[in-house]
């Protein structure tokens, strides 16, 4: 949860046992970085109002291997910002 701030979350060393790993945000006037390994496959089904979410990593190297995600972000951002790295 962020609230008028901002925050960081870094994932890069980070191990998935049972795919897919789910990830709930609450983002309301603030922004925050979610730093990921480039290979993982992400999907993103929050909902932005007057705000919004993108992910930046360099998608020639998220891996497509196979079809099931390896996270699934859900949940809510509000006059703020989600930068996935």
């Amino acid at each position: 949860v962020d609230l008028f701030g901002g925050g960081n979350i870094d994932l890069k060393s980070a191990e998935i046992k049972d795919k897919p790993a789910s990830l709930e945000i609450t983002i309301l006037f603030g922004g925050s970085e979610l730093k990921l390994p480039e290979s993982w496959s992400v999907q993103n089904q929050t909902i932005a109002l007057f705000g919004g979410s993108d992910d930046k990593r360099d998608q020639a190297k998220v891996s497509t291997k196979d079809s099931e995600s390896d996270l699934v972000i859900t949940g809510i951002i509000i006059f703020g910002g989600l930068d996935i790295r």
